[in-house]
């Protein structure tokens, strides 16, 4: 910032008026701490390795490591992280310190947590390798931009209009940053500009990989926060191109662009979710009339809370008994689900299984149906027990 004030003035306005962030900042879920933690972290961490000062590092490793724990996503930027550091120290030529201070104390921190929850992070890694499907991921990315089929509403056009605008102009600043490295012959900005790529590429790659992109829209925002770098420096060099009085344009036109491409982010991603999310306290209140919720383990079919149940709910009713990455198993297929549970021995499964009208007493794949429970805004949600 102390370098390019404009430019980091423009990488600023791109990622906090950006409709992601905005839609992070008004959830209240714990995606923006997260994502406050690791701007935090990355910024001691930088600091403290370009300053030569061990304390900023020390408090960047932990704030990166509180990131991950609230964000579990975010284990996903541990090895881009890592990579930053080793390189800025080589760079700086204070790798020893940065290995002590820094590398040392997230090793430490990333340990505890990764050995308390072990059990859980093995779980997203192996939901992630079972619901593979690229194909899958483009027929949800269009589901998604597109609910109903209907491809051109005022929210889709906005939004696309709003989106697009952040992603030209961070294709045009990548090009510039790489032609500025090559015209240098400079490796140090080639390697950052491969970097800020490489970290903005994480997420999608991943919503991708696993074939649903059921937060997409919140996980965006850690796309924009290497990407916007780019969109500074596009922004900046339009800027140097004009006169003063377009110069000072500049910042209020790109603000209400991306304010405006918000309501149709809204319109399209969100207002339908928000309206239709499945409150599932009364299947909180009949699993424990039922006394099931003392079960040692429960599993759910819960695989989507816009659509199928809210999974969360119960794991914030009942405790770490309840496998909060079981729907996504088996490919997010509830009935697969219900048949990995039975071999498994699970004595609990609560949720939906759409195609199926069960009642009372009925028996299916080795479960007991003890209650079915009505939800609003949502599928009956069925509580299961083990035969």
């Amino acid at each position: 910032a102390a370098r390019a004030p404009r430019g980091a003035l423009f990488a600023a306005l791109a990622f906090a008026l950006s409709a992601p962030a905005l839609l992070v900042s008004q959830l209240a879920t714990y995606h923006a701490m997260a994502f406050l933690l690791f701007a935090l972290g990355f910024w001691q961490m930088a600091n403290g390795i370009e300053r030569r000062r061990s304390l900023p590092m020390a408090v960047g490793a932990a704030a990166l490591v509180a990131s991950m724990a609230t964000r579990y996503i975010l284990w996903g930027y541990l090895p881009v992280v890592v990579f930053y550091a080793v390189y800025a120290g080589f760079v700086n030529r204070n790798a020893r310190q940065v290995a002590v201070s820094f590398v040392a104390p997230l090793t430490a921190f990333a340990g505890a947590y990764g050995w308390r929850y072990l059990d859980h992070l093995i779980g997203v890694v192996t939901d992630a390798a079972q619901t593979a499907n690229v194909f899958r991921a483009g027929e949800e990315l269009l589901h998604t931009l597109f609910p109903g089929g209907n491809y051109l509403t005022p929210g889709t056009v906005t939004a696309g209009l709003g989106l697009s605008l952040i992603l030209g102009a961070t294709l045009v600043g990548i090009w510039i940053a790489a032609r500025h490295a090559i015209r240098r012959h400079s490796l140090h900005a080639f390697m950052l500009t491969a970097f800020l790529v490489g970290a903005a590429s994480v997420l999608p790659v991943y919503h991708w990989y696993a074939g649903h992109l059921l937060t997409i829209e919140k996980n965006l925002a850690m796309t924009l926060l290497f990407g916007a770098v780019f969109s500074g420096i596009a922004l900046d060099a339009a800027a140097a191109r004009w006169h003063t009085l377009t110069r000072r344009l500049i910042p209020p036109i790109a603000s209400w662009a991306l304010l405006i491409s918000l309501l149709g982010f809204q319109a399209s991603f969100v207002a339908g979710r928000l309206q239709r999310w499945p409150d599932w306290r009364p299947v909180v209140k009949a699993a424990q009339e039922l006394g099931v919720d003392k079960a040692r383990v429960i599993w759910s079919t819960a695989n989507s809370g816009d659509e199928m149940g809210n999974v969360w709910q119960l794991r914030t009713a009942f405790g770490p008994s309840v496998n909060n990455a079981s729907p996504w198993y088996e490919g997010a297929q509830p009935e697969a689900v219900l048949q990995l549970a039975a071999e498994q021995g699970v004595p609990v499964v609560i949720g939906p299984l759409p195609g199926q009208r069960l009642r009372v007493g009925d028996v299916v794949h080795q479960y007991h149906v003890l209650a079915v429970v009505p939800v609003p805004h949502g599928p009956d949600a069925y509580i299961l027990q083990h035969t």
